[in-house]
């Protein structure tokens, strides 16, 4: 749901959430609903630590996937509508959450 670079740092950053019962369930039913991975200079990805400062930072990839698969082209405007469509949890990273699994 976000994707972040650090210049300084040459770090890339990937936070996911689970959209399945099933993955949260295998991952040991971790008590935060994202997996934070890095990638520092091009490096192999790393799962790590959800990092504090995330907290409240806004979702900048596409929400709502849909199981079918997306057409070729999801527009801004298509991407926003989603957006506001989902749950909190997918438009911004929350420090707590309700699960139904």
């Amino acid at each position: 749901m976000l994707l972040d670079y650090d210049p300084s740092t040459a770090t890339w950053s990937v936070v996911a959430t689970f959209a399945y019962c099933q993955a949260w369930e295998e991952l040991g039913r971790p008590t935060s609903p994202y997996l934070e991975f890095q990638s520092q200079a091009g490096g192999d990805w790393h799962r790590v630590e959800l990092e504090s400062s995330r907290l409240g930072q806004g979702a900048n990839l596409l929400v709502s996937v849909r199981a079918t698969g997306e057409p070729g082209l999801v527009r801004e405007q298509e991407k926003q509508v989603r957006l506001r469509r989902a749950a909190e949890r997918y438009r911004r990273i929350v420090e707590r959450w309700i699960t139904n699994c």
